[in-house]
């Protein structure tokens, strides 16, 4: 899995502004001018950083439900199957000791005899 995060990267939009005379524009302009710039790289980057984060939670979602069906359908199914095996080994065992225990019981009887 992985989650493919963004990069937004501003070229010269200087070069499409308008170019400003230094004596003909007042001096507020060009600080507008930088401010709005720097806001505009500041508006990308938290473009960036809300695409990020959205793609980071619906990641996180699908995660989530994964876990949840592990938990609540697949390890329930699997501890009941190991339940199962346990069991019918135990049940074999049980039976070999038995037979062995008939085994050693005939072949006893069957020496006394003989």
């Amino acid at each position: 899995m992985g989650v493919i995060l963004p990069l937004i990267e501003l070229e010269g939009t200087d070069a499409h502004e308008p170019l400003l005379a230094p004596g003909w524009t007042p001096p507020a302009a060009a600080r507008v001018r930088r401010e709005l710039r720097n806001l505009v790289d500041r508006l990308a980057r938290l473009a960036e950083i809300e695409v990020s984060c959205r793609r980071l939670a619906a990641e996180l979602h699908r995660t989530q439900r994964r876990v949840n069906a592990l938990e609540r359908v697949f390890l329930p199914e699997y501890r009941d199957t190991i339940r199962f095996i346990e069991g019918t080994l135990e049940e074999r065992e049980r039976e070999e000791l038995f037979h062995r225990e008939r085994a050693k019981s005939a072949s006893r009887s069957s020496w006394k005899e003989g």
